[in-house]
């Protein structure tokens, strides 16, 4: 049987209009699918099949069915199985299954349906959640999120986040012994709020630290990239220290990079910081909960005039591996990133990151922020970046992609295509596109 390596799927052009969108000069971008609900992910396979996600979770947290699909040839699609909890993030085909991240959980998922969990029980409670995935020679590598904004349970994570009234025991965990400096930060308790309460990194809300005191790690660890097999042997944690390592992608030369999502303006520890991207390496510690960004919390904490202490919370820390490139905008939230693979795409060897765009204003501290929603590449070599789309016109009146969510580039690398998320909260604005050279 001849082997496909583009989808065969018909599309409906769509030509960008003044003020709506800006798509790179060169390129056409066409819509395969709308009417989709919280849109996460979206893979090909090497006969060019389009299978999708759809989250099941929306901030302000709105939860629906979380599904995951195949795209059909005239842009309807069929539901493969709907047996996950919800967020469903992560997507990748593998020897003829698709393995898939949900709410705490690696499953590998054969495409008529059959899911069974490789890795489960991850700390996946909190604001961030089980992330993408990628495979390198046969080992699975997939993003685990913090529970909290900045490593400190605080009266955010009531509201707006919503959480810990039903897990008030949650908190970040490290996968190795950890020794605090005692840092604790006040805040009025959201359940009393005539109460001033204290609360010390890596512990449950209200319990404060002492200097010296040992945190145990644990393999199961928040802010953290796990590597496992693919029938779920051989689990660990790969390297840790990111806030939110929701993007995984591999580059041509078979390295791996990870795009770390920086801190809100929130909580009892708000350090309003940028996105980073690393190179990922085993064993590396990337900062959290003490850097954002390439940025100390100490310089952070003063540009943002805390009330609360702006020292580090980890005493004795290991060595920290600073990000390859750092974003130019707070809140323009990277969720995935691809690389080019085709001479006749453009931009060979670039990566291509969707920014999702700010979550204003829960997490800008009450502000309005317009930043990302966006897909940006970026040179490797010269660590420097470029718009490739841009949503100009969000909201109703737009007509190119609302929120870039995720990206990939089919097999042969001469297309790509977007899952776009569509309005918060709003169900049925989520669309799968395609990007092609003109």
């Amino acid at each position: 049987m001849a082997v496909l390596v583009r989808s065969r799927h018909r599309g409906e052009k769509v030509e960008p209009r003044s003020g709506d969108f800006m798509l790179e000069r060169g390129y056409a971008i066409e819509r395969l699918a709308g009417g989709l609900t919280y849109v996460s992910n979206v893979e090909i396979s090497p006969d060019g099949d389009i299978y999708f996600t759809e989250a099941g979770f929306s901030y302000p947290y709105v939860f629906t069915t979380p599904r995951l699909c195949r795209l059909n040839e005239d842009g309807t699609h069929d539901t493969i199985s709907t047996a996950f909890d919800g967020p469903l993030i992560g997507l990748a085909w593998y020897e003829g299954d698709l393995l898939v991240t949900h709410s705490g959980a690696l499953a590998r998922v054969t495409t008529g349906g059959a899911v069974r969990t490789l890795a489960g029980d991850l700390p996946s409670v909190g604001d961030h959640h089980t992330n993408h995935i990628v495979v390198r020679n046969g080992e699975v590598y997939f993003g685990q999120g913090s529970v909290t904004n900045t490593g400190v349970v605080g009266p955010d994570n009531l509201l707006p986040y919503g959480w810990l009234a039903a897990h008030g025991d949650a908190h970040d965990v490290p996968p190795y012994d950890v020794t605090l400096a005692g840092l604790d930060f006040s805040s009025r308790d959201p359940f009393l709020p005539v109460e001033i309460v204290r609360t010390g990194a890596f512990l449950e809300f209200r319990e404060y630290s002492m200097p010296g005191q040992v945190v145990e790690g644990r393999e199961k660890a928040t802010s953290a990239i796990y590597r496992a097999d693919p029938d779920g042997g051989g689990f660990e944690v790969y390297c840790w220290g990111l806030r939110n390592p929701f993007a995984l992608g591999m580059s041509p030369d078979a390295r791996l990079w990870t795009v770390d999502q920086g801190a809100d303006d929130r909580g009892s520890r708000p350090l309003p910081s940028k996105d980073a991207m690393y190179e990922v390496r085993r064993g590396a510690w990337y900062g959290f909960p003490d850097w954002f960004g390439g940025q100390p919390a100490t310089v952070l904490a003063d540009r943002a005039e805390i009330d609360n202490p702006h020292g580090f919370v980890l005493q004795d820390p290991p060595e920290r591996t600073p990000p390859a490139y750092v974003f130019p905008h707070e809140h323009c939230t990277p969720t995935q990133v691809d690389f080019c693979r085709s001479e006749d795409f453009g931009h060979f060897g670039e990566a291509f990151v969707a920014e999702f765009g700010s979550g204003a204003p829960a997490a800008t501290g009450g502000r309005f922020r317009r930043s990302g929603r966006s897909i940006v590449r970026l040179d490797l070599e010269t660590m420097s970046s470029v718009d490739f789309y841009r949503n100009e016109n969000p909201g109703l009146g737009g007509t190119g992609p609302e929120r870039p969510v995720a990206l990939r580039f089919s097999p042969d690398g001469e297309e790509l295509l977007l899952a776009d998320f569509g309005r918060l909260g709003v169900p049925g604005t989520g669309a799968i596109w395609r990007i092609r050279p003109e």
